[in-house]
């Protein structure tokens, strides 16, 4: 949990202060509603809401620290590039091309 949430919460913190700064525009998503309030809001529930299902299923013991060591590290960011390199990059993109855009996300996200 903390390898993936950690990082998209520092992701969503530095987006929104580009936003607010003015670096970057705010995206609307539906006739003029601005998503930078609500976002932290649905972190913390969507971070509530795994933990409480872990509790409630009895694996609360999966939340704990993970040791840090060189080979599991170089194994991580092995991994992640393979993964965001190979199926994001070059697959999607072929996919992409060959079908349209969204079947290509299923199709990728099926992989």
């Amino acid at each position: 949990m903390l390898y993936s949430t950690l990082p998209a919460l520092t992701a969503g913190v530095v987006w929104i202060a580009f936003a607010r700064a003015g670096v970057i525009d705010t995206p609307l998503l539906v006739k003029g509603h601005r998503p930078l309030g609500e976002i932290p809001i649905g972190a913390i529930r969507a971070i509530a809401l795994a933990l409480g299902v872990l509790i409630a299923t009895g694996q609360g013991s999966a939340i704990r620290w993970i040791a840090q060591d060189s080979w599991s590290n170089a194994g991580n960011v092995f991994s992640n590039f393979y993964e965001e390199f190979i199926f994001r990059g070059f697959l999607l993109a072929a996919l992409a091309a060959v079908l349209d855009f969204w079947p290509a996300t299923v199709v990728v996200s099926v992989l």
